[in-house]
């Protein structure tokens, strides 16, 4: 029998949670990371964000995995960061369940789908942005 993947989840956002929910209903022992001591009740419109481009080679390290945020950080204009994240977890879940818990299959399966997603948000949300701001 194989050891369940463990997964390390840096953030307790809706994203963090549902990546969680799901990576556990796969079998995965899971932890998550929250900086955060409160209810983050204070933020919303109103606060600055910036606009960073993060994009990862790739998402595997052994069994080490990289989901959310930590891989591809899109950019706000996509309104993507939290269903992105869910679809890495919820794929995840279902290669390990697919591949009857052979992690170094599923990891193999899931990984380049994943990598495309990321990239692809990462394009449009460049779009978008110089659309936004320099009108082209």
């Amino acid at each position: 029998m194989n050891e369940p993947l463990k997964v390390a989840i840096a953030g307790g956002s809706l994203g963090g949670l549902m990546a969680g929910l799901e990576l556990a209903a796969a079998g995965a022992e899971v932890r998550i990371y929250e900086r955060s001591e409160r209810v983050p009740d204070d933020r919303g419109a109103g606060i600055i964000q910036p606009v960073l481009d993060l994009a990862v080679p790739q998402m595997v390290f052994g069994r080490t995995v990289l989901v959310g945020d930590a891989a591809f950080i899109p950019r706000p204009h996509t309104a993507a960061s939290t269903s992105k994240a869910a679809s890495n977890a919820t794929t995840l879940g279902r290669a390990i369940t697919q591949y009857a818990g052979d992690i170094d299959a599923a990891l193999g399966q899931w990984e380049p789908t994943q990598l495309a997603l990321g990239r692809q948000l990462q394009a449009h949300g460049q779009t978008l942005g110089n659309r936004s701001q320099f009108g082209g």
